[in-house]
């Protein structure tokens, strides 16, 4: 038997909050996958509570996103044909100099997004990064 299998068949599957607990796990155990590829390839470390507020942004922005398509789903507009964009990479600011990429999402129905952020300088190493949940 598996480590899984072991786990499974121990759990309280009539636990009121065993979805949440799990959501946590899996999405704990995700985060820490990204992080400690990131320390070994990129060489960025991760603050701890920097990496929990990621954690928890990312298990609540999850939550949102399942109420919120529940009553959507087949009742949304299909958004515009969009022509085709060739990806672009990115490039390093001039020497001196540190660059800043940032992206956000909002939900409209549960008045909630998040927003993230990474700073690099000239040589392309990671300066600061980070990540917030956002509430309306």
């Amino acid at each position: 038997m598996g480590y899984t299998q072991a786990i499974m068949e121990r759990l309280d599957v009539g636990h009121p909050f065993i979805q949440e607990i799990l959501q946590v796990v899996v999405f704990g155990l995700w985060r820490l996958w990204k992080t400690r590829n990131s320390a070994v390839f990129e060489g960025s470390v991760m603050d701890p509570t920097t990496m929990v507020g990621c954690l928890h942004a990312q298990v609540q922005e999850y939550r949102a996103a399942r109420m919120a398509a529940k009553p959507l789903i087949n009742k949304l507009p299909r958004p515009p044909d969009r022509v085709q964009q060739m990806p672009t990479a990115w490039t390093k600011p001039p020497h001196g100099w540190v660059k800043a990429n940032c992206d956000g999402a909002w939900l409209q129905q549960t008045q909630k997004g998040g927003v993230g952020w990474v700073i690099r300088d000239s040589d392309g190493w990671l300066v600061r990064q980070g990540c917030r949940g956002i509430m309306g």
